[in-house]
C-alpha cells in the first residue's frame, strides 16, 4: 500500500507587486475558477505563512528589506496541478518574469520581502546558469 502525504495548506496564491498590472483583475478571476484564494501582499514584513494563515511563530527567522520584485507564492498546490496553472497563467498573459515561487515549512517563517530577495537570487542564477549551457 502506498502512503500518501496530504497537504494541510490551504489553497492560494499570494500575490506580490501585482496590484497595477493589466492582468491582475484576469489572474485573480483565473485563480478563483480553479478554487485559489488570491491574496495581496501589500506588507513585505509579513510573514508568508500568516497571510494564507499556516502556523510560522511569532517571529520572523528571515527578514529583509522591501523590493519591487513582482512574485507569486503558492501554496496548498504541488504536481501536476501547479504546472496546469501555470500553463494557464502563461495563457492568461502573466509575464514570464513574474517570480513564482511555493510556500514551504522553511520560507512560511519569512517576511515576505526576504522570499523575494532569495528566490530573485535563485532566479537571476538560473538565467546565468541557462545562458553559460548554451
Amino acid at each position: 500500500m502506498k502512503s500518501r502525504i496530504v497537504r494541510t495548506e490551504p489553497r492560494a496564491a499570494i500575490l506580490v507587486n501585482l496590484a497595477d498590472k493589466p492582468y491582475y483583475k484576469g489572474l485573480c478571476a483565473l485563480l478563483r475558477e480553479n478554487g485559489i484564494d488570491a491574496v495581496a501582499a501589500e506588507d513585505q514584513s509579513a510573514m508568508v505563512g500568516s497571510l494564507v494563515g499556516v502556523p510560522c511563530g511569532d517571529v520572523p527567522t528571515r527578514t529583509a528589506e522591501p523590493t519591487d520584485t513582482e512574485c507569486m507564492i503558492f501554496s496548498g498546490l504541488e504536481g501536476k496541478e501547479l504546472h496546469r496553472l501555470l500553463d494557464k497563467l502563461a495563457m492568461r498573459g502573466v509575464p514570464e518574469d513574474v517570480i513564482k515561487a511555493a510556500l514551504t515549512a522553511t520560507n512560511r517563517s519569512w517576511t515576505v520581502a526576504a522570499l523575494l530577495c532569495e528566490v530573485k537570487k535563485e532566479h537571476e542564477a538560473m538565467k546565468v546558469g541557462n545562458k553559460a549551457e548554451h
